[in-house]
């Protein structure tokens, strides 16, 4: 959030705009790197004894950087791409250069996260934000506000690269340094060939689930731009990060709880699981709500602070409500992962957000940007219906 703000406020609306974009793809992309490892790491940890975590851990990070190998491989192509004339007729703003560096700071950030995600699986809950959520967005402002202070001129390729810079040493500090005995080649395959398969499985249909939960809020991050401008665009991305606070709650509760809910799952203690997920997702709501509110009252001096220029409040408001109905779906979505239920949640997520985007596109269209975010309350109450649905149908809630 803060560091969307600082480039709201140093880097003009072109320079905004068009960071916006990279940095948008660069979030995307590292998810589809690690295309479902994530709720894998953490069901593995978290049922390993200690004395096998280790082994584990080395184990499905090798898996990781041959995963994200493969994929920052193809970012590579679409970046060499992008010379050829038929695909530079659709990315007429991207060069080859912007896609290099979005593909490097990608795919270290989705390794610096399945690290994470093993110290989330091992409990060590605040060490796991810390790594995901705080560590390079902090140093990117820090580098930001250096190149204000010293009144450089600030464009969007230069803080991309200045965030891939930091992605690569946040990697060189959290992975390389912490796992030097790390195999990346096929001898970092797990103790058996059926648990190596099954992982791979597995990290497969999540990250299809992953991918289809993404779907809306991605789609209308290309959208917009596309159909209302720059200067919308700018003030749509900080009226979601504003929106998004809400989801810190739902983020501190996902974080503490994912490797207790899978441990559960895995020794069979329904009643306590009900128990857990019950309290979670009347927590999240009520909690919520009341940041709502705070977010309600601090928006006009969040807009200011970043030169927003078109007037987003009926956009937070509605961004506010779809923010905590995707709230407690993310809490009955990671009580699904965690036991093993991601077939349905791949339908379920990628039903729901690709007919979401239809609407959405066709409000934008056809309607004010007020209108057409109204599409994201309605998805996200119809996902949370169905989750609940089968969350009791599992016994889980």
């Amino acid at each position: 959030m803060a560091f969307t703000l600082m480039v709201a406020r140093y880097l003009d609306t072109g320079a905004a705009a068009k960071f916006f974009l990279l940095f948008n793809i660069s979030t995307i992309a590292s998810i589809c790197f690690r295309w479902g490892l994530d709720e894998v790491i953490i069901r593995r940890v978290a049922s390993s004894s200690r004395e096998e975590r280790s082994i584990v851990s080395n184990m499905l990070l090798g898996l990781a950087h041959r995963r994200v190998g493969l994929w920052m491989a193809f970012g590579l192509v679409c970046a060499l791409s992008v010379n050829v004339p038929v695909v530079r007729s659709f990315v007429p703003r991207l060069s080859t250069a912007d896609l290099l560096v979005v593909s490097v700071a990608s795919g270290a950030m989705a390794l610096v996260a399945c690290a994470a995600r093993v110290d989330q699986g091992a409990g060590r809950t605040n060490l796991a934000a810390f790594l995901m959520n705080v560590l390079v967005p902090t140093l990117s402002i820090a580098g930001l506000l250096a190149m204000a202070w010293r009144r450089l001129t600030i464009d969007a390729f230069d803080l991309m690269l200045l965030y891939g810079a930091v992605a690569l040493a946040v990697y060189g500090l959290v992975v390389l340094r912490r796992y030097p005995e790390l195999a990346i080649g096929r001898a970092a395959v797990p103790k058996t060939e059926h648990d190596g398969r099954a992982d791979r499985r597995s990290a497969n249909k999540l990250g299809g689930v992953v991918l289809a939960q993404q779907v809306l809020v991605w789609g209308s991050m290309l959208i917009v731009p596309a159909t209302y401008g720059a200067a919308a665009y700018n003030g749509f991305i900080v009226a979601q990060k504003a929106a998004t606070l809400v989801n810190l709650v739902m983020l501190a509760v996902n974080f503490t709880l994912s490797s207790r809910i899978a441990a559960l799952h895995a020794s069979g203690r329904k009643d306590e699981l009900r128990k857990i997920t019950r309290g979670a997702v009347v927590g999240v709501l009520i909690s919520s709500a009341v940041v709502s509110l705070g977010v309600i009252l601090i928006q006009n001096h969040v807009f200011k602070f970043s030169k927003i220029e078109p007037d987003m409040d009926c956009v937070v408001v509605v961004l506010l409500v779809a923010q905590i109905l995707f709230s407690v779906s993310a809490i009955l979505s990671l009580v699904l992962s965690m036991s093993h239920d991601e077939g349905y949640l791949l339908i379920a997520q990628g039903g729901v957000n690709i007919l979401g985007l239809a609407a959405f596109t066709a409000l934008c269209l056809t309607s004010k940007i007020e209108v057409a975010c109204a599409a994201f309350p309605v998805a996200y109450l119809a996902l949370f219906i169905a989750l609940m649905l089968r969350a009791k149908k599992i016994g889980a809630i």
